[in-house]
């Protein structure tokens, strides 16, 4: 009896000794993925030039210099501006997937709304559902669709004009991964 109860203990033993080992070699590591990428920004309001980040496998930051020009409202309206968005993606790791991603935007336009010719200040804030797509481990094509609210405005001497209004947002751009 005695000695069922030590092979059973022993043999009890190797196995839990050898299940990590099973496990870990099941499990594939992990694509070794760049950190880093530069884009072009075609969207439906904006020009512009992006660092991106991957800062966790589901999650990207990206950081914009852009020129602003919400035409499809106000043509002759435009200016410089920043953007900051992240993305979040439901599927793939970063930066291709499909993916969610909030953003917001700043900008100094110039131009005419209505009668009112000036400057003045520039807020966008939307989201957008996409997919990204990586070629080649270096290229990385994106789309998606999405919401957006707008407010701008132009101000002179004597007069200012704003517009507020709910848009659709369109994303496109390429970049490079490094």
């Amino acid at each position: 009896m005695k000695t069922c109860v030590t092979v059973g203990c022993l043999a009890g033993s190797l196995l839990a000794m050898e299940a990590p080992a099973r496990s870990t070699e099941t499990v594939p590591a992990p694509a070794a993925r760049r950190k880093n990428s530069v884009h072009a920004d075609v969207g439906l309001a904006v020009l512009g030039l992006a660092y991106q980040r991957v800062l966790h496998p589901r999650v990207e930051l990206q950081l914009q210099a852009q020129f602003f020009s919400p035409w499809f409202v106000t043509p002759g309206v435009g200016g410089l501006g920043v953007q900051l968005r992240p993305y979040f993606f439901l599927s793939g790791s970063a930066p291709e997937g499909v993916y969610i991603s909030p953003f917001v935007r700043a900008a100094y336009v110039q131009g005419r709304i209505g009668e009112v010719e000036g400057a003045g200040p520039a807020l966008s804030a939307g989201a957008a559902f996409g997919q990204s797509f990586l070629f080649a481990r270096r290229l990385v094509v994106r789309g998606g669709l999405g919401l957006q609210y707008l407010m701008y405005e132009v101000r002179s001497e004597s007069a200012t004009a704003k517009i507020r209004t709910l848009y659709p947002t369109i994303d496109l751009s390429a970049g490079i991964a490094f």
